[in-house]
């Protein structure tokens, strides 16, 4: 989907309007009534619409997704049936990563599927669509992402006050480990006791998906929600096309589950990735 919305027959002074209106708006996203008032005097509700959209896309350029998530909200409330509104708007709550906002970016996301799904079917709806069951196929990961950091905040917070050995009680005990300042220590074992061979194969799978974060970590930044999805649809991707390296991920993934192949991974975007190849291997199921 076009990061940028076309202004269609919108003339070159308004793309210059809206550059030199950006700087004007602050990172609250709040923009001043003369602005509005000039907007609705001169243009109607989808040409500002779009100048909103292309506004909200700047901020988001500038890293400033507060202000573009309120700016694409004003935006959809000019023109409610934009699918790539909503898509944009989605992309913006994801990037602050509140478990809230990305509740409400899945809400956005699907309604920009449902909106695309009424038009007339075309190259470009089809790719547009094909992009937000990607975002929406590893959402989930990333509403994990952020509740995991919030209980990986408080389990630290816990671990200055508490040292000691964590027991699981499920059909026997399972030792999970130490935990100590949120991290845990020692080998965690999900999927039971695996094999000389099964080691071998897990330490090779993870030594090759390490190297390919780290090829594609120089292309793709990893500073935020959104950008670590990104990274990581690719690296699945890039793991689907590679027969060999999907078929040993599999077999990884079975003998040791999906907390061995993560904890043997050292990057930002590791849980997203992981996550994605275990929903690859259920599928496959």
């Amino acid at each position: 989907m076009s990061e940028y919305i076309d202004i269609e027959d919108i003339e070159e002074k308004l793309k210059e309007f809206v550059a030199a209106l950006e700087p004007n708006v602050p990172r609250s996203g709040r923009i001043d009534h003369k602005y509005l008032d000039y907007l609705r005097k001169t243009f109607n509700k989808r040409q500002i619409a779009l100048i909103l959209g292309n506004l909200g896309v700047m901020k988001l350029d500038k890293n400033q997704p507060d202000a573009a998530a309120l700016i694409f909200r004003t935006a959809i409330g000019y023109d409610d049936d934009d699918p790539h509104l909503h898509f944009l708007l989605g992309r913006a709550l994801c990037e602050l990563g509140q478990p809230n906002d990305l509740k409400n970016a899945k809400k956005e996301f699907l309604k920009a599927k449902e909106l695309l799904n009424k038009e007339e079917p075309s190259y470009d709806r089809d790719q547009d669509l094909a992009e937000i069951d990607t975002y929406l196929g590893h959402f989930d990961v990333s509403v994990f992402s952020a509740i995991g950091q919030m209980l990986g905040d408080l389990f630290k917070m816990l671990g200055d006050l508490f040292r000691g050995l964590i027991m699981i009680n499920q059909n026997g005990s399972i030792g999970i480990g130490v935990m100590s300042g949120g991290e845990i220590k020692g080998e965690a074992k999900v999927a039971g006791v695996i094999n000389e061979a099964e080691k071998q194969n897990l330490a090779q799978v993870a030594q090759d998906i390490q190297e390919l974060l780290n090829q594609l970590s120089q292309s793709y930044p990893t500073s935020t929600v959104s950008e670590k999805m990104a990274l990581a649809i690719e690296a699945t991707q890039n793991i689907k096309n590679n027969p060999t390296l999907l078929q040993k991920t599999m077999s990884a993934l079975k003998a040791g589950g999906t907390a061995a192949l993560e904890q043997a991974l050292s990057h930002p975007a590791a849980s997203f990735v992981i996550n994605a190849l275990d929903d690859l291997n259920k599928n496959n199921k």
